[in-house]
């Protein structure tokens, strides 16, 4: 399912943060699977000065967990 001689080509990256994007990773196929079994309900898109990205439903706050 993944390719992992993909993954020597990728380019690590330091900013904002450390990431690389590893390109054919997976099948086109998996890939497709995968992003249709991706939950979608209660999902929010947050935004910012450069940014937008889906963040989940709180399952509990502070306010819920003793400590």
């Amino acid at each position: 399912m993944l390719n992992f001689q993909s993954i020597p080509a990728a380019a690590m990256q330091k900013a904002p943060y450390n990431w690389a994007l590893i390109k054919n990773l997976l099948s086109t196929e998996a890939s497709l699977e995968l992003a249709a079994s991706f939950p979608h309900e209660e999902f929010r898109l947050s935004e910012g000065e450069g940014y937008g990205y889906f963040w989940g439903k709180m399952l509990a706050i502070s306010e819920d967990i003793s400590l």
